[in-house]
């Protein structure tokens, strides 16, 4: 209710986020206003900070439509600058976030375009992620 929130950069609240999720708490309402965060701020967000949000809506299942879409956003196209392990953990939150329509999205395809020339590089984590996917 402070608006404090506003002076945050997207690294402080994807880290909050993700902070949040780690613990396992689903707090709706700090969810709730960092969506709002995410839609006036996403043109500042890296990969980092994108994966970070994706994962945190995803683990706390909180998946906001209009946060993913956000997100969906900003990373299509330029997830070929993104980290092996930030494609996967952006595939999984996904996946956990909307199993129902991932599969025919455009994060997806692109996604799976990128791993499967790299998939001999993943590392354990990844893998895992991409199996559970």
């Amino acid at each position: 209710e402070s608006g404090l929130w506003r002076n945050f950069s997207p690294q402080m609240a994807s880290n909050m986020l993700w902070a949040y999720g780690k613990v396992g708490i689903a707090h709706m309402r700090l969810f709730d206003t960092f969506a709002e965060y995410i839609a006036l701020n996403i043109g500042s967000f890296d990969n980092q900070n994108i994966a970070n949000s994706a994962w945190a809506y995803a683990t706390t299942q909180l998946p906001s439509q209009s946060v993913f879409d956000t997100l969906t956003r900003r990373a299509c196209g330029r997830l070929n600058t993104f980290r092996l392990d930030e494609l996967c953990g952006i595939m999984w939150a996904y996946v956990r976030a909307k199993p129902e329509t991932v599969a025919f999205s455009q994060i997806f395809e692109e996604s799976v375009q990128l791993l499967v020339p790299r998939v001999a590089t993943l590392d354990a984590q990844s893998v895992a992620n991409v199996i559970w996917v």
